[in-house]
């Protein structure tokens, strides 16, 4: 999640008329990585432990809150860089930046309360009997 952040941060300085091997390229990478990086782990917090019968419905909340997460998340970024390109001064290019730069600066904001979030909530016995679950083949269920 730190990658994720330090990758949007990175977005925070393209220039107007910057180059996109020079100044998106490594954002992009660094962004991706943290994100490639949080997926799977995130994936066997929300669904390992429990019992048979509630994968699928574990699975499901999980893959619908990713979607709708994502959605909303899209429409919050969308919104302040729309609503800081139409109060920044300058060309129509230099406002847009400017939109962007705010939008990635949020987004960074967002994916790092996140993580304080998911350090806040995760619970070190429910991480051990994970780790015990993938160490052997016996399933370990979770208590509430």
């Amino acid at each position: 999640m730190l990658l994720t952040a330090g990758g949007l941060l990175l977005l925070t300085q393209l220039p107007v008329h910057g180059s996109y091997v020079a100044d998106v390229l490594p954002a992009i990478l660094l962004s991706s990585l943290g994100m490639g990086a949080v997926f799977m782990p995130l994936t066997l917090v929300a669904t390992t432990g429990l019992r048979n019968e509630d994968q699928g419905l574990a699975s499901g909340l999980f893959n619908t809150s990713q979607q709708i997460g994502g959605a909303l998340g899209l429409a919050v970024l969308s919104t302040i860089a729309t609503s800081k390109t139409a109060s920044a001064g300058g060309t129509q290019n230099e406002a847009l930046v400017v939109g962007f730069h705010w939008a990635f600066a949020a987004g960074a904001v967002i994916m790092i309360t996140a993580l304080v979030v998911l350090l806040s909530l995760l619970r070190k016995r429910d991480v051990e009997r994970i780790e015990q679950q993938a160490a052997s083949d016996e399933p370990v269920v979770l208590a509430a």
